[in-house]
C-alpha cells in the first residue's frame, strides 16, 4: 500500500469519517493491514489483546452509516487494557490515513455476537475502508482545548495529545511537569457519567499512541496506587 504523506502529517491531517464506500479493499490490503497493526510495540507487551476484522453484518449500531470494514478490539478488563489496545490500534489508525484509507474510532458499535471473546472484553471498534470524502484537513480547523488548559506547561511536545480524537470530543487528559518526566491524568467522571470511564480509558490510550509516534524515544509507567488530584486520576508517568 503506497504511503501518500508522512505519519507525522497524518496525525495532524486525520479526522473522523463516516462516509464510506461500499467497495471493499482486497485481501491482499487487509493482510497489510494486519501485519503492520501486529508489528506495533504494545504499551504493556505482558496484557492480552486481540483484534478482529469484520463486515457490516458482525456489529450493532443505532448510527445508519456504515463501513466496509471494522476492527472489534478486546483487552483485559483494566484501565491498562484498555489503553494498552487503544495504544496500539490508534498509531494503525494514523497508518491508515497515511495510506489514504479512512477511519472512526467508533465505540458506540458494538459486535453483534457478544462482548466477550477468549476471556477478553469487547473495549472500541474502529470504523474504516475507502471514502468518496477527504479524509484529510487542515489542523487549524480542530477544535480542541488549547495547550494551556491541558497541560501545567505549554509544552509543544503536547501537541499530538491535543489534536487526537477522543468520545464526544471530551479531551479527558491533563499532564504535569515534574523534572524530566511527566505525570498523566484522566478526568474523573461523577455518577452522571459513569459510562465514560472506560471510554476515557480508550481515549487515554489514543493520545499516548499518538505520541509513540512523534517521540520514538517514549515510555510510560503505570502507577500501581492511583491517586485523585483536583478532580483527575494520576494514572502514571512518561518521558520522551
Amino acid at each position: 500500500m503506497e504511503q501518500l504523506i508522512s505519519l507525522n502529517e497524518a496525525l495532524y491531517k486525520r479526522q473522523s469519517i463516516r462516509n464510506y464506500s461500499t467497495d471493499e479493499l482486497s485481501a491482499e490490503e487487509l493482510d497489510v493491514i494486519r501485519s503492520y497493526a501486529e508489528s506495533i510495540t504494545p504499551l504493556f507487551p505482558q496484557l492480552k489483546y486481540s483484534a478482529k476484522v469484520v463486515g457490516p453484518q458482525d456489529i450493532k449500531a443505532i448510527a445508519k452509516w456504515r463501513a466496509p470494514h471494522y476492527f472489534l478490539l478486546y483487552s483485559e478488563d483494566s484501565i491498562e487494557g484498555r489503553m494498552n489496545v487503544a495504544y496500539i490500534y490508534e498509531q494503525l489508525v494514523i497508518y491508515l490515513t497515511s495510506v489514504g484509507i479512512a477511519t472512526c474510532w467508533a465505540t458506540s458499535i458494538t459486535p453483534k455476537e457478544g462482548k466477550e471473546e477468549n476471556g477478553l472484553k469487547w473495549c472500541a471498534t474502529i470504523a474504516f475502508g475507502r471514502s468518496d470524502s477527504d479524509i484529510y484537513r487542515e489542523q487549524s480547523t480542530i477544535k480542541r482545548k488549547p495547550l494551556s488548559e491541558i497541560s501545567d506547561q505549554e509544552d509543544s511536545r503536547l501537541e499530538p495529545v491535543r489534536t487526537a480524537p477522543s468520545s464526544i470530543n471530551n479531551q479527558p487528559w491533563y499532564f504535569k511537569h515534574n523534572g524530566e518526566k511527566i505525570e498523566v491524568l484522566c478526568k474523573k467522571q461523577g455518577l452522571l457519567k459513569k459510562w465514560m470511564i472506560e471510554q476515557n480509558h480508550i481515549d487515554m490510550g489514543i493520545a499516548l499512541g499518538n505520541l509513540k509516534i512523534t517521540s520514538k524515544e517514549f515510555t510510560y509507567t503505570p502507577f500501581e496506587n492511583k491517586k485523585e488530584e483536583n478532580g483527575y486520576i494520576v494514572l502514571g508517568e512518561m518521558k520522551f
